[in-house]
């Protein structure tokens, strides 16, 4: 499936290996060679949290990228300096901005009045 939530970057021959494989399945192989503590490890470094980790071997995938999205979420917030707490108060504030899809209906309807003026 084509989500951000489920693009992990993976050498070529680590995606060629588990390919066409389950996560569960891969997975725990992995964990039986390097152990539960290091793949953990390692899927921090690619922001697969706990939770998406236990979604995946469960092959839970729509619970794999809620936990991934989550993940992804909250890093790009903090890359621009905000918490999740500030994001959900200015979503709630956003009802009375314009938006850039309403911008430019205004703008289409202004230009549509004068084109209609000048017909007239």
């Amino acid at each position: 499936m084509n989500a951000v939530a489920n693009i992990v970057l993976l050498s070529s021959a680590s995606n060629i290996r588990i390919s066409n494989r389950a996560p569960s399945q891969y997975l725990r192989k992995l964990v039986d060679t390097v152990g539960q503590d290091e793949v953990r490890r390692r899927l921090a470094t690619l922001l697969v949290s706990d939770t998406a980790f236990t979604a995946a071997l469960a092959d839970d995938y729509d619970g794999f990228l809620s936990a991934r999205a989550e993940t992804l979420h909250t890093v790009a917030l903090r890359l621009v300096g905000q918490e999740q707490k500030e994001a959900t108060a200015e979503a709630a504030e956003v009802a009375g901005e314009v938006f850039v899809d309403d911008q430019v209906d205004v703008e289409w309807q202004r230009a549509r009045d004068e084109v209609s003026d000048i017909g007239s």
